[in-house]
């Protein structure tokens, strides 16, 4: 009965377009009014238990490194970059938009920031130079998901939070395997645009590579800097994503000069209403997972597969 609440409600709110957190809530709490002999009053406890981790204190600083970035241009130099070391090939805006979010992955640390910041300027871009929307929507959407891949990944902190696995030995695992995937995809984007003949930049020369990558290069050393920190153990998490925040102001107001004090409120409310969104899916799962623990869910699950299972052989039997 109780997982019936508990899954079946979870389903019922996706199933009519809930967003996944609510429905985790929902959930939650709907096994506690009608099953479990709780008091509602844990609800809220085990919300607040969820997000008072030390651990999650990453997710915004991370989120407004990526904010700064992003509000003050430094997405559109690393953009620059990207597209004078490979804007040449056949295809080169595609494998420009993926190359920029690899770079830009070891910033944001989510899809999602990925995807607004290079898609904003990538996607009109490739539109303009002759591509199909539909590719430059598609690749700008595959090469975002890099982001919770190559470190810092917000994806991964939360996994820690929930799991106790270490995240500097999580961000360590997917650095390699994060460059391994854009590359395999810059492969395929190449293949892709080979067969369609899509454009390609003229070579913009050895000048124009150099002089993109010292604009880029400050931002380019915060990845360095926070892997590096990371690998020597010379800083936590934590502390890599309050470094970096303050690493990225002074970029912004001091070396670049490309945000002004006036900005700085709106770029921390906009890292405040992205980080209230995943804090509270941490929450939520965590309410979630706590009921899973408490009322031995699993083991009721596998009881009922089991059952199934049995069921089913004495039907086949009796046929």
């Amino acid at each position: 009965m109780g997982i019936t609440i508990l899954f079946g409600t979870f389903l019922l709110c996706l199933a009519i377009c809930v967003p996944v957190a609510i429905c985790l809530g929902v959930s939650s709490a709907a096994y506690l009014v009608f099953y479990a002999d709780m008091p509602l009053v844990v609800f809220p406890q085990k919300i607040f238990a969820g997000v008072d981790s030390f651990v999650l204190l990453c997710i915004p600083g991370f989120i407004m490194a990526g904010s700064l970035m992003n509000g003050g241009g430094i997405t559109d130099r690393i953009i620059r970059f990207a597209s004078a070391g490979v804007g040449w090939i056949r295809g080169g805006l595609g494998l420009t938009n993926v190359a920029g979010s690899m770079l830009f992955a070891g910033i944001s640390g989510t899809a999602v920031a990925e995807a607004a910041s290079i898609g904003a300027v990538m996607i009109p871009g490739m539109k303009k130079e002759g591509y199909p929307v539909s590719f430059a929507a598609a690749i700008t959407a595959a090469a975002s998901t890099v982001g919770p891949i190559i470190p810092p990944s917000v994806p991964m902190i939360i996994v820690g939070a929930l799991s106790g696995v270490s995240v500097g030995r999580m961000f360590m695992a997917g650095a390699i395997p994060g460059i391994l995937l854009g590359l395999g995809m810059m492969l395929v984007c190449y293949i892709i645009a080979v067969k369609n003949n899509y454009p390609r930049q003229p070579w913009k020369g050895w000048r124009e590579l150099w002089h993109s990558f010292l604009g880029a290069f400050w931002a380019l050393m915060l990845t360095a800097l926070i892997v590096g920190g990371l690998l020597s153990g010379v800083v936590t998490p934590t502390e890599a994503a309050v470094g970096a925040v303050f690493y990225t102001l002074f970029l912004c107001l001091v070396v670049y000069r490309s945000v002004r004090i006036s900005q700085i409120p709106h770029i921390l409310i906009a890292a405040a209403k992205t980080t209230s969104v995943i804090m509270f899916l941490i929450a939520a799962a965590m309410v979630s997972a706590w009921l899973i623990t408490v009322a031995n869910l699993p083991a009721q699950l596998i009881e009922l597969l089991v059952l199934g299972q049995g069921t089913g052989h004495v039907a086949h039997a009796l046929t």
